[in-house]
């Protein structure tokens, strides 16, 4: 995700992923029958981010450039991640450029100038 690097946040008895070491190493563990259990699961979650609030993406060398929308918000309105494509209002070349991404970065949150795509699985219409 272009170096954007996810917080995580570690739990006792929480959800995601297990976090052997931890609990091996930091929690007790009652022994009967000669088996170790342990009475606190430690875990490590994502931690929902703002940055994840616009996500985007864009197929290149099609006939039609058009974003995905995959985040929560596109255009200042919940898009709640539904997969939604739209035409893009800008050029995009085989080369993708920094001005590109902020054209397209700045578009998706302006809220003006969309143009939804009804996609049916096939290639997008031109």
């Amino acid at each position: 995700m272009l170096g954007v690097e996810q917080k995580t946040e570690d739990k006792a008895n929480g959800g995601g992923e297990i976090l052997r070491d931890k609990i091996i190493n930091e929690t007790f563990a009652i022994i009967q029958n000669n088996k170790l259990y342990y009475m606190e699961l430690q875990t490590q979650s994502v931690v929902d981010n703002d940055f994840k609030k616009l996500v985007l993406t864009f197929p290149l060398q099609t006939k039609t450039p058009y974003i995905i929308i995959k985040g929560r918000i596109f255009q200042n309105a919940d898009a709640g991640g539904t997969r939604e494509r739209y035409k893009l209002p800008v050029d995009i070349s085989d080369i993708i450029t920094p001005k590109t991404v902020s054209e397209i970065i700045i578009w998706a949150v302006s809220g003006t100038g969309d143009e939804y795509i009804d996609w049916d699985g096939s290639e997008v219409p031109v």
